[in-house]
């Protein structure tokens, strides 16, 4: 039986490589094979929803460009998106100005990275985004990490 690929926690905040900072994308492991026992039962998936499509199509917004070494301490090894909810939350205030835009990002960034940086490969975290206090819940999987609200997932 196959086992998932998944980012190994202690690479998740090295700094990045002078070709990875170069604009060169960040490796992408290959997709998991379903355990056998699975497919036994199930047999092969019908079809597939990817992280790729979901970006294309508006569900998730990438903001590895954001998350990285140069943009924050300690950065991402690895991509990074928000849900499309959490994504709103952040742009909402984004009529103070970019850099408030920008903050925001970060902070949820941070926040995010708390549980990360504990050793857990999914938690929750709170944030505050203007005047109200968000629980966010934070997935680490062989294609990244994706942040979002609980109901989002």
């Amino acid at each position: 039986m196959s086992q998932p690929h998944f980012w190994a926690l202690t690479d998740m905040f090295a700094p990045l490589s002078d070709e990875q900072m170069g604009g060169a994308k960040l490796p992408q492991p290959p997709a998991p094979a379903l355990p056998d026992y699975l497919t036994d039962i199930f047999g092969e998936p019908i079809s597939v929803y990817t992280r790729e499509q979901a970006i294309e199509d508006g569900t998730l917004v990438d903001v590895s460009e954001w998350a990285g070494p140069d943009q924050m301490t300690p950065g991402y090894r690895v991509p990074v998106c928000f849900t499309r909810a959490l994504w709103e939350l952040v742009d909402v205030e984004a009529r103070l100005g970019w850099s408030a835009m920008r903050g925001r990002a970060h902070d949820v960034l941070w926040m995010a990275s708390l549980p990360l940086q504990a050793g857990r490969s999914s938690g929750r975290t709170k944030v505050k985004l203007g005047r109200k206090n968000y629980i966010l819940r934070v997935e680490l999987d062989g294609d990244g990490v994706t942040i979002g609200l609980p109901e989002g997932f």
